[in-house]
């Protein structure tokens, strides 16, 4: 490896490592884990709870638990973006434009560092979700089931929170603006995506949000497959990305 790589290499490395230490400065980590958790333990005892009332097949209901702990991917998503706007308002992204020399490895590091945010939430949700089982349902008097259609769940949910922290964090580095981006991320996915899902199914399903249902599992008949389903959000964060790597290419970072 020649030298003038091998100092690539080393800039991208420290680039990377400073962006990884950025995701626990502040309170927006725990905030938005917190928040994450709750609102799906909140779900999960509901899904219990009613399966417990309705005499629902254990089986069902364990599914059912699980996938509430899908709910974490919005706060992974609003993490990654939080801190891409933060990072812009105060300067750190000036500096690390100055560090990095080439602000396409400026762009890589986030990304790889919004993976890495994205797998501790899918980590949480994974916890969280197995816990909820386990704990809530027998508490509830109901019998915990796990098959094959559970565990491809509780999968699916992991890999939610994961791919939607880079497509919060190309948001919040597109808008650089925290209000801003967070306003769009909450209004597609609880508002915009799922509305067009009730007036236009077959054609929402092209839709980020709506993919993220194939990939955890929602059960209607018009989503696409889990496979299809992640390889569709994975398109749309390329193509966020895209966006947000040409706008930092070219906009002014003051």
């Amino acid at each position: 490896m020649k030298w003038s790589e091998k100092g690539q290499w080393m800039r991208l490395f420290r680039l990377f490592k400073s962006e990884i230490l950025k995701l626990r400065v502040g309170r927006a980590w725990w905030i938005m884990a917190l928040s994450g958790a709750l609102m799906s333990l909140i779900t999960s005892y509901g899904y219990a709870d009613l399966g417990r009332q309705e005499g629902t097949a254990g089986s069902i209901v364990t599914g059912q638990v699980v996938r509430a702990w899908m709910m974490v991917y919005l706060f992974s998503s609003l993490f990654a973006a939080t801190i891409q706007t933060r990072d812009a308002g105060s300067g750190g992204l000036a500096r690390s434009i100055l560090v990095a020399r080439d602000r396409r490895d400026v762009v890589l590091s986030r990304f790889l560092a919004s993976i890495v945010s994205g797998m501790l939430f899918g980590i949480l949700s994974l916890i969280g979700a197995y816990l909820s089982v386990v704990l809530i349902m027998p508490g509830v008097g109901v019998e915990v089931v796990w098959n094959s259609d559970a565990l491809l769940t509780l999968w699916g949910v992991f890999l939610c929170s994961v791919i939607a922290a880079p497509f919060g964090m190309f948001i919040g580095m597109l808008i650089r603006n925290t209000s801003g981006a967070v306003s769009v991320i909450v209004f597609l996915t609880l508002l915009v995506e799922p509305m067009l899902q009730r007036l236009v199914p077959y054609s929402a399903r092209f839709l980020f949000t709506i993919a993220l249902s194939s990939v955890y599992r929602d059960g209607k008949p018009e989503l696409f497959t889990m496979p299809i389903g992640f390889l569709v959000a994975s398109l749309w964060v390329v193509a966020v990305g895209a966006v947000a790597t040409w706008s930092m290419l070219r906009r002014d970072v003051t």
